[in-house]
């Protein structure tokens, strides 16, 4: 993942040492210089209580003073198995009680209106006699998305995608929601104990799959608004840790609307980074209980992209095969090609070399 190897490259620049635990031998982050040691574990999404024994093995057989859970289901595991993992190994995490709101977004919709923050309207979809009652009465498009984890966003034109995208995502609990036209922006921070000591906002550039998909390109932005609503929320769920709260800026009427909680590193997670909030360090420093000048002020100007997969994928959808060439002596945008750190380059190229053979596959 992205923001694995951007957390890699932030912490081991400052000088400390960093092991780095994956599912695959192809990970990005094994290839960076900063990678002192890795590990290849069994997947935390498909077997959950068997990579939390190998971290906790893990950690109970190296002195490791951090464990820093990158993705979701990292993440939600960590904070589930808190307690027997900080026997070892101190873990910049929010408690269960919180990540199971933050992790759920039917639980994240509720709790969210609950305190005053503004969300799309949200139908249940609990069943296929739902869905139906959903169609009579709600305008299209819509969108549908899996309740938990990231990812698995479809969008609905009409009443027969809606039901086919249903059947298709059982599995993942999805609910439905009226679509927002807007652009899509975050409140990203780090909380220690409930209080908020680092923060940023981003507004997105491009994103891949056009019509909705995670950022490939994007800028440091600032409103005190969704400043205002991102730590509404994170305030009252008592957070610690890093989090991203997601939101859309709706063009009907101009307001924020929640899109949900990312309990977890974001991928746009660089750009941060690059604008003057490191987040992976300073996640690392309040795991060991060390204290720092908050963090609120950062460079508001800087534009980041992720050149492989993502903004090439985007490039070759709309035709802009120039300006993603372009983009690379432009001095526009900073991107995460390091040149003082090339290992991962290779596995990116690997990666987008597939997704452009699915792309053409699916076409």
């Amino acid at each position: 993942m992205k923001h694995t190897l951007a957390a890699v490259r932030s912490i081991g620049r400052k000088g400390v040492r960093c092991t780095v635990v994956d599912k695959s031998p192809l990970a990005q982050s094994f290839f960076s210089k900063y990678c002192s040691d890795r590990y290849i574990l069994p997947s935390s999404s498909n077997d959950p209580e068997r990579f939390i024994r190998c971290i906790w093995e893990l950690t109970k057989s190296r002195d490791y003073e951090v464990l820093l859970p990158i993705g979701w289901h990292a993440n939600y595991y960590a904070s589930k198995y808190r307690t027997i993992l900080e026997k070892h190994t101190a873990i910049p995490v929010a408690p269960y009680e919180s990540m199971r709101v933050a992790a759920n977004k039917d639980l994240t919709m509720e709790f969210a209106k609950s305190v005053g923050v503004d969300v799309p309207a949200t139908y249940q979809a609990n069943n296929m006699e739902d869905i139906e009652e959903i169609c009579a009465h709600a305008a299209f498009p819509l969108v549908i998305k899996g309740s938990v984890s990231a990812g698995n966003v479809r969008y609905a034109r009409n009443a027969s995608e809606l039901k086919r995208y249903f059947l298709e995502m059982a599995d993942v609990r999805p609910i439905v929601q009226e679509y927002i036209e807007g652009y899509g922006c975050g409140f990203f921070a780090l909380y220690d104990s409930g209080k908020c000591v680092a923060r940023f906002m981003h507004r997105r550039i491009r994103e891949f799959p056009p019509s909705g998909g995670p950022s490939v390109a994007a800028r440091a932005d600032y409103s005190a608004e969704l400043m205002q609503q991102g730590m509404k929320i994170l305030d009252a769920l008592n957070w610690h840790g890093v989090a991203m709260v997601e939101f859309k800026k709706d063009r009907k009427d101009g307001k924020y609307k929640l899109m949900e909680i990312n309990p977890k590193f974001w991928g746009s997670l660089e750009l941060a980074i690059a604008a003057g909030v490191d987040f992976p360090y300073l996640a690392y420093l309040t795991a060991k209980g060390q204290s720092f000048d908050p963090v609120f002020k950062y460079n508001r100007d800087v534009m980041f992209r992720w050149p492989f997969p993502g903004d090439l994928m985007y490039a070759l959808s709309q035709h802009r095969l120039r300006g993603f060439i372009r983009d690379f002596t432009s001095g526009e945008y900073t991107d995460d090609v390091y040149l003082n750190d090339l290992g991962p380059l290779p596995i990116q190229i690997i990666g987008t070399i597939k997704s452009i053979r699915q792309g053409l596959n699916a076409s």
